[in-house]
């Protein structure tokens, strides 16, 4: 199409900025930078705390269905007049009822599924420490017996029950296409009953740097994230424990773990037992998780639940480095093993230190693994690769339209 692309891009950001922010704002870059004429429809989480919130008794309702979102949206297509509205997360305050929204104006509505949400009242299909899959049915009785989302069984129940109506009124058939970050994503989102045609798969874009890697440092590993038993926070310690059982105290390799979440407690207590063979280092941001990078052999992503596709591979094969990651998720896509990283079976620790023990005594593995995930990456990321990506998604969509306008 010779017009350059007229788009509404729409995300209500989470309390705290995370990667699907990031990811978010990189689509907004890369439209920007390809001529898209784009409108941003931003809104927060945020924008519900303090005086100025609406009452708490309204905000349930609220995400259904909120008139100062509406307008909002009404007001930017009337002056934008986009071909294309793309929407993340919607929920809470941009509200359930931005599809039907989309239907109104009769403007074709793209949806990146950057998790299970429609599927999941957290949107990981995760509860009581174990997957939980039966939203992918509708079935959401046990999330909400267990509080899965905020851990509130009331705020579960109803999340539950905005998924429900978002089915059942058929606000979710008016999406034309969902993007999914990982085929992984995409099978499951089949599997609960999306037309495999509507689905496509289209990682984040993500921009390598242009610097030749730094040799690797044998001997350090880096787990970058959320301290969390679905992150695999437990199995990354408890390969910890069994590698000082096995190895003579000059032969540990260092972990570094930086992140933050509801099991740092636990990681700081194993480090302070660790005789120096675990050092908790926070939060780290910009340069200082950079350096963490460069400073390690191989970065770990020992998740147990569906990791969609974490970020943090893209991170670790830019600066050269290789993954070892569960067999969980998407990580396989990105993590070939033995190609580009090593697998282990998810929650499997001892397995996880095997292949530690690998790299320590391979270190030139280490260094292979690390130069064929720069290559892969380098191939497969990039401005430009995301954009030609989702111009594909986005003829496919008019396509698709015009073809049920003829019918």
């Amino acid at each position: 199409m010779a017009e350059s692309p007229r788009i509404l891009h729409l995300f209500n950001r989470y309390r705290f900025f995370g990667g699907e922010e990031a990811s978010v704002l990189r689509m907004s870059q890369v439209m920007r930078e390809q001529g898209v004429a784009l409108e941003e429809v931003f809104v927060s989480s945020n924008d519900w705390e303090g005086p100025d919130a609406p009452p708490k008794w309204q905000q349930p309702l609220l995400s259904l269905y909120n008139p100062a979102s509406i307008r909002r949206l009404r007001e930017a297509q009337d002056r934008h007049r986009p071909d294309l509205w793309l929407g993340h997360n919607l929920f809470p305050v941009l509200s359930l009822s931005t599809l039907r929204e989309a239907k109104r104006h009769q403007v074709p509505f793209a949806l990146y599924l950057h998790n299970y949400r429609p599927f999941s009242t957290n949107g990981a299909c995760w509860c009581q420490d174990r997957l939980e899959t039966g939203g992918l049915n509708r079935r959401f009785m046990r999330e909400i017996l267990a509080g899965a989302f905020q851990g509130s069984v009331a705020r579960t129940a109803w999340v539950a029950l905005l998924l429900h109506l978002g089915h059942s009124l058929g606000w979710y058939r008016q999406v034309d296409a969902w993007i999914a970050v990982s085929s992984f994503v995409r099978d499951r989102f089949v599997e609960a009953g999306v037309p495999a045609e509507k689905v496509h798969v289209l990682a984040y874009p993500f921009f390598p740097r242009h610097e030749v890697p730094a040799p690797s440092a044998k001997g350090r590993f880096l787990f970058l994230g959320r301290l969390t038993v679905e992150k695999g926070t437990r199995v990354l310690l408890a390969a910890w424990d069994h590698l000082r059982q096995t190895l003579a105290p000059s032969e540990m390799p260092k972990l570094i773990i930086a992140g933050d979440g509801e099991l740092r407690s636990e990681v700081e207590a194993s480090a302070a037992r660790s005789d120096g063979c675990i050092e908790y280092v926070g939060q780290l941001q910009g340069e200082a998780k950079d350096a963490a990078i460069r400073n390690c052999s191989a970065i770990l992503v020992p998740s147990i639940w569906w990791d969609p596709y974490p970020t943090v591979v893209y991170e670790a094969f830019d600066h050269g480095r290789a993954a070892l990651a569960a067999r969980s998720g998407g990580l396989p896509e990105s993590v070939a093993h033995e190609q580009r990283g090593l697998l282990h079976e998810a929650g499997n620790a001892e397995q996880l230190a095997a292949h530690v023990q690998t790299l320590l005594r391979q270190p030139e593995l280490a260094t292979r693994l690390g130069s064929a995930g720069r290559e892969w990456l380098l191939a497969n990321s990039g401005a430009d690769f995301w954009w030609q990506g989702f111009l594909k998604i986005r003829d496919i969509i008019h396509e698709q339209r015009r073809a049920c306008a003829r019918v």
